[in-house]
């Protein structure tokens, strides 16, 4: 290498031009090649940087699956409890429907009806409405039947 670089400046020099264009094309060779290994570190290293981060990325894969798996456990586990939670509360709106039902069966054949025993009295009657009684107070009371016979009709 020390030669060709030797040969570089001496081109002139040389006898064989041969030796000079067989020197000018290794210099360029090397030249090359320093550019594809320089290029080939570069490209090694960001293959390296990018399976770092591929082992990282599946790192947060794996935990966050395992995440959403615990998630997953504790929803069916919640939702478990709320069937449960729901069950107990329909056997104890049964239970306690079937004890007043049976309550009032108890209540109602040792007591005879109570409207037996009660007056008979206007309260089931609903009462004119404000408007009905406005209506009426603002209308003149119709005439008594002997002063309609009294005009004359036309005819």
């Amino acid at each position: 290498m020390a030669r060709m670089r030797a040969l570089e400046g001496q081109q002139l020099l040389q006898d064989d031009p041969s030796a000079v264009y067989l020197t000018a094309y290794l210099l360029t060779l090397d030249a090359q090649y320093d550019f594809l290994a320089r290029h080939h570190r570069q490209m090694i290293a960001r293959a390296e940087d990018a399976e770092k981060l591929n082992r990282k990325l599946h790192v947060d894969l794996t935990t966050s699956q395992a995440r959403v798996a615990a998630l997953e456990s504790r929803e069916a586990i919640a939702v478990e409890a709320l069937k449960q939670a729901k069950d107990e509360h329909v056997q104890k709106l049964m239970e306690a429907y079937l004890a007043m039902d049976k309550q009032e069966h108890l209540e109602s054949s040792q007591d005879p009806p109570s409207e037996l025993f009660e007056p008979l009295t206007m309260k089931k009657i609903p009462a004119p409405s404000l408007e009905v009684k406005e209506e009426a107070a603002s209308t003149p009371p119709a005439p008594p039947p002997s002063e309609e016979l009294q005009e004359p009709v036309p005819l």
